[in-house]
């Protein structure tokens, strides 16, 4: 009877465990595949989007319309300010590599007019 008893808890033990480890481990790999899956698709389609923009750019060149290819490459930079800066702006939080990123176009800006054209024009476009 007793031997029964204490089998019955070893074994309860075991598939307690056995479940515990189950459901601990395999759940939070799966959700973790599942993110990384999530990020893949985004980071795919910011990819397709510079490329698309690439492809653009570089026809507008082969076609001898310089012009254009800055005000297209300009206006993907002055889109990217406007949404994740400026670095100044209290309500957003900002990486390290943000930061940099934010900085380096405001040193483009000053040095490029079609650059800060981008920017003004983005800001003009979200205020709307």
């Amino acid at each position: 009877m007793r031997l029964n008893l204490i089998v019955g808890i070893v074994v309860g033990l075991i598939l307690g465990l056995a479940a515990g480890w189950y459901l601990g481990y395999t759940r939070p790999v799966m959700q973790a595949n599942r993110d990384a899956r999530k990020y893949l698709v985004n980071m795919e389609h910011d990819d397709s989007m510079m490329v698309a923009v690439a492809m653009a750019a570089i026809r507008d060149l082969e076609q001898q319309r310089s012009d254009k290819a800055k005000e297209l490459l300009a206006r993907q930079i002055g889109m990217y300010y406007v949404v994740y800066g400026p670095p100044n702006n209290p309500k957003k939080r900002m990486s390290e590599d943000r930061m940099h990123m934010l900085r380096k176009i405001e040193e483009v800006a000053r040095s490029y007019p079609v650059v800060q054209a981008a920017i003004d024009k983005s800001k003009q476009n979200l205020n709307k």
